[in-house]
């Protein structure tokens, strides 16, 4: 791995970190409510932070110097933009779960989601985990679907696939 990898992954764990670091203070501390969404967003994009950096220690170094270049300029890509793809994937596998597309007992449950739709807002607000073991089920999936980067896709891709049959 090259120093600029290097330099861009340290970079990008220094974001992330200090904010988790904040969200956990502001929510033990001072007491002040963040939005699981919030949560699962930051929860996905560190399981994308860990994905690269497991997947950066085996970057090869036995290339030429165009194909270095090139290969180090990807890797820098996709050390800034994966984790933001991961906390996308994250929100997205909550809504599945919200939405009861996905279920089962490895998976959170949902209370109020049967509730009148009112607003946007209120969408992401409304379905709340039944349980505190149902919310630390939702922050660990977010994980997940940020650090295995084909779980959501591939999901999607399932469901997709199983709508065209029904047609």
């Amino acid at each position: 791995m090259t120093n600029s990898i290097r330099f861009h992954s340290m970079l990008i764990a220094a974001i992330f970190v200090p904010v988790l670091l904040f969200m956990f203070v502001t929510i033990c501390l001072l007491n002040e409510p963040v939005s699981l969404i919030v949560v699962i967003f930051f929860s996905g994009a560190l399981g994308g932070v860990t994905n690269n950096y497991l997947r950066l220690k085996h970057f090869p170094s036995d290339m030429g110097e165009l194909e270095r270049t090139k290969a180090n300029q990807l890797a820098i890509y996709q050390v800034w933009i994966s984790p933001m793809i991961a906390g996308v994937f994250g929100i997205v596998l909550y809504a599945l779960f919200a939405s009861g597309i996905v279920s089962g007992s490895l998976f959170p449950e949902f209370k109020d989601i049967h509730l009148a739709y009112k607003d946007f807002l209120d969408l992401v607000n409304i379905p709340t985990p039944k349980a505190r073991l149902d919310g630390a089920k939702a922050i660990v999936w977010g994980f997940i679907a940020g650090f295995s980067e084909r779980l959501v896709p591939n999901i999607i891709d399932r469901l997709s696939q199983e709508a065209v049959k029904k047609q």
